[in-house]
């Protein structure tokens, strides 16, 4: 399918593979989207209209913020970074899809969803989503019907009709009030439409004639200029002297002219309400002497930038919350079909999503222009079945003798970590497909691996008769399901830790290894770091137990993160303790027998209680681990270090990065960079896979490490 993106600051119209439809979204086939003046192109516009000074200043941020990674990460980390953004010669590897407000017909529905069936006419919502594309999965709650009635060219405008609704509702307006629209663009118009609507005497407020004129023509009581001397004296003579009762700012600029404007018109207690990107440098004096609300506009409405409601479809109750997003979709689209909003004298020109980089120099070189629709074939609705979720990139070239790999979910880590060393032993494996979520990235990271193919759907990957080994990199409640489909299909399996989230994902999984003669290996990389392999050999010279004390420097992650959601990541202790608890086991070479634990209280004020706590470990030979997680540590200070106190000597390893050995008799051992063994846990399992000599990590190791993260978990809970 075709799709439009911006790329290294242009705009480029590809191929991409259709996505693949998901547990509670709505497949639709895109007639119309809308690309929206401000958000779209805004980034265009001031790249374009950049001075000299402003692109040194521009140049110094990023001096800084190298600066800062540098100090935070270590030089070899930032020199990595800094080499793949300004190296990386393919457009590809920069695509960032565009698009967020369109309209069409659903073609399938997702399990869970109720509210929608194929043929239905709707407008859905949500960057990412809503994209500029023939066809698009958007999730139920960002999906509204639209009437018969209502031409989808006009439907296409819901998303931002809804952003210019919530700023009116946050106004908190009666019928007869007055009220300001500072900056008439594509936003400010439709909220002068929606006003008048519904009982206000409007003010419209713009640079451009040419604007205020439309404002006019939708309704606007009165307009001026916003450069004239007179403004705010103009707008409260409009009152009778009493002043506005609200100000609705959607302009967009970096001057805090157009809000300090706003609270000198306003009346005593006035509202003023800030919908566009405007400067915040604000003087309290004008908010003080008036006792002036000054509210923000969060995008269309309550249910915004929340994934329990807009991806897990948790709708607000009714009696709470009247207006969320989408019943303010719904209300706009019922005010497109009693006509008391009109849309189409606000379109300057419908093109072919052929024609999309035409579309945006449109809008971004003429100034009198506000909106431009992309069209798309309107051939009869395809079904779900009958769109290509894959997309060859050149014919298959499998090489006999060679293991052919499939990657599920080439993200970042595995875009940093894994990938490139498997790309490194092209003389015995070879990437054929690659699968990702959205159909940009996977055609992004297929072309970037040399992959023959990119796809949205796993099955692509699990099915292929050309693949042998797939390797998983996905959120980790997709895991188990994902390693059961594979071994089932025939398939060898490398997934990245964890192997799984709890007991019935683990029985899951052994027991579909149990009735497959296929291998099973997890990303526990530290055990194969060369410095933890040299700890090991300095440690196994004498059957004593030992003492190893591992601190790890974590790090703050927010629980926005899906790696913190409980139901997706799982949380840290599942999600990354495996490692470290693998690590220690492989150290002192024996069964782990016994688990204590220790935390903060979960009551610690701004401290999330599981990212930190100490680990006791107890083994059958009689060695003792402590594993210290802390989120609380300084950025300065390095993630790991390892203690070990074995036989009369000592082994310190920091950061896998220096080895310091005592009264062993060893060489210390020192690296210009990290090496934490993910080059040599992909070459071990490729010679597992070769039936050659290898030290691939064994099932009953990940077993115990994997089980030991759900124990502790437990008992800290």
């Amino acid at each position: 399918m075709k799709q439009l993106f911006q790329a290294a600051g242009r705009i480029l119209v590809e191929n991409v593979p259709a996505p693949t439809l998901d547990h509670g979204e709505v497949l639709v086939q895109v007639h119309f989207s809308l690309i929206s003046t401000g958000t779209e192109t805004s980034s265009m516009r001031k790249q374009a209209e950049m001075s000299f000074g402003d692109k040194v200043s521009d140049t110094m941020k990023k001096v800084d913020q190298v600066k800062t990674l540098v100090r935070e990460k270590g030089l070899s980390t930032a020199a990595n970074k800094v080499h793949e953004k300004l190296f990386s010669t393919s457009v590809d590897d920069k695509m960032t899809a565009k698009g967020y407000s369109n309209a069409g017909m659903v073609i399938d529905i997702g399990a869970g969803v109720t509210r929608f069936k194929p043929g239905d006419r709707v407008a859905c919502a949500g960057s990412g989503y809503a994209s500029h594309a023939e066809f698009v999965c958007v999730p139920e709650n960002l999906v509204a019907h639209v009437d018969d009635s209502v031409d989808l060219q006009k439907a296409a405008f819901t998303t931002v009709g809804c952003i210019a609704m919530h700023g009116i509702r946050r106004a908190a307006v009666t019928p007869g009030e007055i009220v300001v629209i500072s900056g008439l663009g594509l936003l400010g118009l439709i909220a002068v439409q929606i006003a008048k609507a519904w009982g206000l005497k409007v003010i419209g407020i713009d640079l451009k004639e040419h604007r205020l004129n439309l404002a006019l023509d939708v309704g606007a009581d009165a307009v001026f200029m916003a450069d004239r001397q007179d403004l705010v004296q103009q707008c409260i003579a409009f009152t009778g002297g009493q002043g506005v009762d609200a100000v609705i700012v959607s302009a967009a600029t970096s001057s805090t002219d157009p809000v300090h404007d706003g609270f000198e018109m306003c009346r005593r207690k006035g509202r003023v309400v800030i919908v566009g990107d405007v400067g915040m440098d604000l003087r309290r004096d004008l908010m003080y002497n008036k006792e002036l609300d000054l509210l923000m506009s969060t995008s269309y409405g309550p249910g915004r930038y929340d994934s329990n409601y807009e991806e897990k479809g948790q709708e607000y109750p009714l009696g709470y919350i009247r207006w969320t997003e989408n019943r303010n979709m719904q209300e706009f689209l019922h005010m497109l079909k009693v006509k008391t909003v009109d849309t189409s004298m606000l379109v300057h020109a419908v093109l072919p999503i052929e024609r999309g980089a035409e579309a945006f120099k449109i809008l971004v070189d003429e100034r009198n222009s506000i909106a431009v629709l992309l069209q798309y074939s309107q051939e009869p609705e395809q079904k779900q079945s009958d769109l290509s979720k894959r997309l060859d990139l050149h014919v298959l070239n499998k090489c006999e003798g060679k293991i052919g790999v499939g990657v599920i979910g080439a993200g970042g880590f595995m875009s940093r970590n894994i990938i490139p060393h498997i790309m490194s032993l092209s003389d015995s494996c070879k990437v054929i497909g690659i699968c990702n979520k959205t159909s940009a990235s996977a055609k992004q990271k297929a072309k970037r691996y040399n992959a023959d193919y990119a796809t949205t759907d796993f099955r692509e990957i699990i099915q292929d008769s050309n693949i042998d080994a797939v390797f998983i990199g996905t959120h980790h409640n997709t895991h188990a399901m994902l390693i059961c489909e594979a071994l089932a299909a025939g398939k060898h399996v490398f997934c990245e830790k964890p192997l799984a989230m709890n007991e019935t994902q683990l029985d899951s999984i052994l027991s579909a290894l149990e009735n497959s003669d296929r291998q099973l290996a997890v990303g526990f990389n530290r055990r194969y770091a060369p410095m933890i392999v040299k700890m090991r050999e300095v440690i196994s010279r004498k059957v004593t137990p030992v003492m190893v004390q591992y601190r790890v420097n974590a790090g703050h992650i927010p629980l926005s993160s899906w790696v913190q959601n409980e139901e997706i990541g799982g949380g840290r202790i599942i999600g990354e303790g495996c490692h470290f608890v693998d690590t220690i086991s492989y150290l002192v070479d024996s069964r782990l027998v016994d688990i204590q634990v220790a935390g903060l209280p979960v009551n610690g004020a701004g401290i999330i209680a599981k990212d930190n706590y100490n680990v006791l470990l107890r083994f059958e030979n009689g060695s003792v681990g402590s594993l210290l997680y802390t989120s609380l540590g300084g950025k300065s200070l390095e993630k790991e270090r390892i203690e070990v106190f074995c036989h009369g000597g000592s082994l310190v390893l920091d950061n896998f990065m220096s080895l310091t050995c005592y009264n062993t008799g060893d060489k210390n051992i020192s690296s210009r960079k990290m090496e934490k063994g993910f080059t040599q846990e992909i070459e071990q399992f490729m010679l597992l896979l070769q039936n050659k000599p290898n030290h691939c990590i064994k099932i009953d190791d990940i077993v115990s490490a994997t089980r030991a993260t759900f124990f502790i978990k437990a008992l800290y809970e």
